[in-house]
């Protein structure tokens, strides 16, 4: 089972700003989680897989305890019909004695009968998946950035129902205290705001780091004491060239670049995290994103470049879209296509990346080395009905005709197909935004998928990726996207 959720995750695609998956899940040598490798399974890659998973593996685990109660029962008739032979056979040794008046045998002893097998739990248990999948659900409108008090209070609710069915499933024994201490959670959330501000996770962080240094048996204080005295040499040094910096005032001029040196070291060290110790460099590398502010920015961009052909008439139905051009009569009355054939330019401006919700997202023709797919959510109206429909990114440009930067997306082919025998994760839908998708198919239809040349700003989020097999043993193939909104909620 795990080795098959490991594979699962090999291949997944998900944005580089998730973090990894954890490759051994479930093997000791594999280790434990970090907390965010906790969040990052708790919220995105366990949703989508587990359920696969143990949907394969649920039977087997049925089977596997039936078998091993099974051979109990067997062993148990083998050894009873033993017993009743001897028995038999002593009885019929006494029968006999009482007519020759010889002294009976004595009883002989008997093959002693396994106790009755007790009802044996399975290591999959029937009803886990739907438990597990409410508290993700309460989980993503937790450890959001942004939280609605009716999001919260519908979260609050999930979280108290998984306790307790946690509690029916497993035994009060399974239950922890710290149980007990995430009920407060929801209190504190409204007091202080989303958790961010108030959790314990960059301490937790920094116990991880502290942990995977390896002390080669210099313990007993030694790795505090060293850090303690890097820590020290670090703030001497910026003092030091501080105070060189500050002093001779009337240097000569032949002095200006050796100054300029100093003062750029100087300003270096003071920005530097690392200089800040070890606490002041596990904040830079959690929190502190130079990104985690910005609503949306347009990335770097490169050199102007000529479209395709074909790309550049989906910019040209694109524009022919827009009210700003229909707004002229005299283009009104004319052949929109011909028009604006006569006056578009096919020289663009591509960008590297955009940045959303203080996320990078970077679009598949500026990436380097291997092309992982950018898989992203957009909104559309299709039909009257707003949609979320998903994509991987291409490209990322400006054309002078268009009012706001586009983006190229070849879409993802809904099917009505699903790698569950049960959809179970139709009650969470509100939070989780899970869809199934057909294998490697895209689409253009007009009445499933927006156009292929989309206005940015209607990308809403990233998503994630994994590939399942179609149903139980087929070896047909399906995509599963779950939707990675920052703010908790279904987009």
């Amino acid at each position: 089972m795990f080795r098959e959720l490991n594979l699962l995750g090999n291949k997944a695609e998900f944005p580089a700003w998730l973090g990894r998956i954890p490759s051994q899940i479930g093997i000791p040598a594999g280790g434990s989680l970090s907390a965010d490798e906790w969040k990052t399974l708790a919220l995105v890659f366990g949703p989508l897989a587990l359920p696969v998973v143990w949907d394969d593996w649920i039977d087997a685990a049925a089977d596997e305890v039936k078998k091993a109660t099974d051979k109990v029962e067997a062993k148990r008739r083998r050894l009873k019909k033993q017993h009743d032979r001897v028995v038999r056979q002593w009885e019929q040794s006494v029968s006999a004695s009482q007519h020759t008046m010889e002294e009976p045998p004595p009883r002989p002893e008997t093959p002693e009968l396994p106790p009755a097998p007790e009802e044996e739990s399975p290591r999959l248990k029937r009803g886990e998946m739907k438990l597990f999948l409410k508290l993700s659900a309460a989980l993503t409108v937790l450890l959001a950035r942004t939280v609605r008090i009716q999001d919260l209070e519908l979260a609050h609710q999930r979280l108290l129902e998984y306790l307790q069915e946690y509690a029916e499933l497993y035994g009060a024994k399974a239950v922890k205290p710290n149980f007990h201490w995430a009920t407060h959670l929801f209190e504190q959330i409204l007091d202080y705001g989303p958790v961010y501000g108030f959790w314990a996770f960059l301490q937790e962080r920094l116990n991880f780091i502290i942990k995977s240094f390896r002390t080669n048996n210099h313990g007993n204080g030694e790795l505090e004491v060293t850090m303690m005295r890097s820590y020290s040499a670090l703030t001497s040094l910026r003092n030091i060239l501080s105070s060189v910096l500050a002093t001779s005032p009337n240097a000569p001029a032949a002095d200006g670049m050796e100054k300029q040196v100093l003062k750029e070291v100087v300003d270096r060290l003071l920005a530097d995290p690392l200089a800040r110790g070890t606490w002041g460099s596990t904040a830079q590398s959690t929190e502190a994103s130079p990104n985690v502010n910005i609503a949306y920015l347009l990335g770097h961009q490169r050199s102007p470049e000529r479209l395709k052909p074909e790309l550049a008439t989906a910019v040209l139905h694109h524009i022919n879209s827009q009210p700003a051009f229909f707004s002229n009569p005299i283009l009104r009355a004319s052949n929109p296509d011909a028009v604006l054939g006569r006056i578009f330019s096919n020289l663009v401006t591509p960008a590297d990346y955009m940045i959303l919700d203080g996320r990078k997202i970077t679009a598949m023709d500026a990436k380097r080395g291997p092309k992982k797919a950018t898989i992203i959510q957009a909104r559309w109206r299709i039909a009257d009905t707003e949609r979320i429909c998903v994509g991987e990114l291409l490209k990322i440009f400006t054309a002078s005709q268009a009012e706001d930067p586009l983006a190229v997306v070849q879409w993802l082919k809904p099917t009505n197909c699903h790698p569950l025998r049960e959809d179970i994760w139709a009650e969470y839908r509100d939070v989780l935004d899970i869809k199934v998708w057909e294998f490697q198919v895209f689409t253009d239809d007009a009445n499933q998928v927006p156009p292929a040349v989309i206005p940015l700003s209607k990308i809403v989020s990233q998503a994630a990726r994994i590939t399942v097999r179609k149903a139980k043993g087929s070896s047909e193939k399906l995509w599963l996207t779950i939707g990675l909104d920052k703010h908790g909620t279904r987009v």
